[in-house]
């Protein structure tokens, strides 16, 4: 009684290329949440002039009473990337606060593990406000990705 070589050679070639896919589908990361909240520490209410976003930033920005800080705001934008920016003016004077989870695929070459990095900014876009991060949340960026920041204007 022969066995047919050739078709248990395609049957493992083809179910090592299903485990191949598969792990590859597995190691791929999910989306992972930003989260950014406002601090008003100047003398003027300030108010939102300008948002760009991959997803729906929840809940949307609102305008903030001097000495006030607002609620968080978060988005998911879904793939290996969730970012945003916000623009808060007060007259003349606009910063632009922006915050970024990226994913970086696993190295197959080197061996390293894929990681998550988060970054935030704040810039004056006009006028001279003093616009700073005040604080990043990284505590869970590292395991899902999540990264958050406070940010202020003046």
């Amino acid at each position: 009684m022969s066995v047919p070589v050739f078709g248990v050679l395609v049957k493992r070639k083809i179910g090592l290329c299903i485990l191949v896919a598969a792990s590859i589908a597995s190691a791929s990361a999910s989306a992972a949440k930003v989260s950014m909240t406002f601090k008003n520490l100047g003398d003027k209410k300030i108010s939102v002039s300008k948002t760009s976003l991959c997803g729906k930033l929840l809940p949307a920005p609102t305008d903030i009473n001097p000495g006030d800080t607002s609620v968080q705001s978060s988005t998911d934008c879904g793939g290996t990337v969730s970012s945003a920016y916000v623009d808060y003016k007060n007259g003349a004077d606009v910063c632009r606060f922006v915050i970024s989870t990226i994913y970086t695929n696993p190295n197959s070459i080197t061996g390293a593990a894929g990681y998550w990095t988060g970054a935030a900014n704040a810039t004056a876009n006009s006028g001279s406000p003093t616009c700073k991060v005040e604080s990043r949340d990284t505590s869970t960026t590292a395991t899902d990705g999540d990264f958050g920041a406070v940010f202020s204007m003046k």
